[in-house]
């Protein structure tokens, strides 16, 4: 038989002739582990409890990062645009201005003489192309023109032996400018490309060449020696000055300096590439 007592103290029959057993401490110690066992969910709840609140403070700190990082992200962005918008406006501005005094430096009226030495061939293309530039009448630009645009092929025959015109006449490689009167390579093609319209004439490419040229010489060879310079263009010859011609697109301009006894005929007709 079990008795239950107030204070939650359970007795047995014993030895001793009371007919209770010494269990008072026993129940306590039940009872005490019971308020323990409780205390210890209680406890462990509000640590759940604690970590699902701060969890969620973390969550929000964290949210607010992300809106607050996105909205500086798109801030700066949006002025990174508008700076790199107002850039490309000055730039323009810039380009603008640069042009148009890159057109101002095209003369309304071209030289019709030449300017350069009196040497014997081969003549290369010279070192300071900025200086010959400036003394054919006009500055280097940045870019080649667009306004005019327009070919012409030059040929040097001296004494029989076809003289090269070299590539990059007009075009200074260390500062990438170049002269709206110019040649890439060796084909003898004159490139005309200018920012605006206007007249260019052969003394002018050959003073940007440094090679003397009038009506009866070219390079150190004149008429003193016997022998005369005949000027075609067009495969048609002309008593015009040459340094006075002034080029019209896909002009053959032909310069054939030989004994005066000797006829002088043009070479055969330059065939344009396709691209021009």
């Amino acid at each position: 038989m079990r008795v239950t007592v107030d204070d939650g103290a359970t007795g047995e029959p014993d030895g001793d002739g009371d007919g209770y057993a010494d269990g008072g401490s026993g129940g306590e110690g039940e009872g005490e582990g019971l308020t323990m066992r409780v205390g210890e969910a209680g406890t462990a709840r509000e640590r759940r409890g604690g970590a699902v609140w701060l969890l969620g403070v973390v969550c929000v700190v964290l949210l607010a990062g992300v809106v607050v990082f996105a909205g500086v992200r798109g801030a700066s962005g949006a002025a990174d645009r508008a700076a790199q918008t107002q850039a490309a406006v000055v730039q323009s501005a810039v380009s603008a201005a640069q042009l148009a005094g890159e057109a101002a430096s095209i003369p309304a009226s071209p030289a019709t003489t030449a300017i350069g030495e009196a040497v014997p061939a081969p003549w290369a293309a010279p070192a300071d192309p900025r200086v010959r530039a400036a003394m054919a009448g006009f500055g280097l630009l940045t870019t080649e023109g667009t306004a005019l645009h327009i070919h012409a092929h030059l040929t040097v025959t001296v004494n029989g032996v076809r003289e090269t015109v070299p590539g990059e006449v007009g075009i200074d490689q260390v500062s990438g400018l170049v002269s709206p009167l110019h040649t890439h390579d060796t084909t003898g093609i004159l490139h005309i490309e200018s920012p605006v319209q206007a007249d260019f004439t052969l003394g002018q490419f050959f003073t940007e060449w440094n090679v003397a040229l009038d009506g009866s010489r070219v390079g150190s060879y004149g008429p003193t020696d016997g022998s005369v310079l005949t000027v075609f263009v067009d495969r048609v010859s002309t008593t015009a000055d040459p340094a006075s011609i002034v080029f019209t697109n896909k002009m053959d301009i032909d310069l054939v300096y030989g004994p005066a006894s000797t006829p002088a005929v043009p070479p055969t007709p330059f065939v344009w590439p396709a691209q021009y």
